[in-house]
């Protein structure tokens, strides 16, 4: 059994969150909104438990990339390298890099056509896993 904490932060792909109610036949309403950022995060929740003091700082380094990702792919740069650049960045930084990777939306492989992608990070930061994301 591994000894690493996986977490996820609140970003659940928004296909899963609008389509399970309705399969369900749930009434339901939705309403776009941020999440809260707390230590330069990208989510308020209990995930910090994990972290230390030392290393809360450093994991604010995803947001930083994810978003790095996002404006590369934005200006046109070929996706191999926005996601090499993520990657090595995250490594530079300390992390043990899962994937740092941009898709679709429904996470399939991106075509040559401009539209929805999703940025999407997971690495480990000694012993905690933090997995992340940033749709554009």
């Amino acid at each position: 059994m591994s000894n690493v904490n996986t977490l996820r932060v609140v970003h659940f792909p928004r296909i899963i969150v609008l389509s399970l109610p309705l399969a369900l036949f749930l009434p339901s309403l939705f309403a776009r909104c941020s999440t809260p950022h707390r230590h330069g995060s990208n989510s308020a929740s209990v995930h910090h438990q994990y972290l230390t003091a030392d290393t809360r700082p450093q994991a604010a380094v995803i947001r930083q990339v994810l978003l790095g990702m996002r404006d590369a792919s934005l200006a046109g740069t070929p996706r191999a390298q926005v996601e090499a650049e993520g990657a090595a960045r995250l490594q530079a930084a300390g992390f043990q890099v899962d994937y740092a990777v941009v898709r679709l939306p429904d996470l399939g492989e991106p075509g040559e056509d401009a539209g929805a992608r999703v940025a999407l990070v997971a690495a480990r930061l000694g012993s905690t896993r933090l997995i992340d994301n940033i749709e554009f």
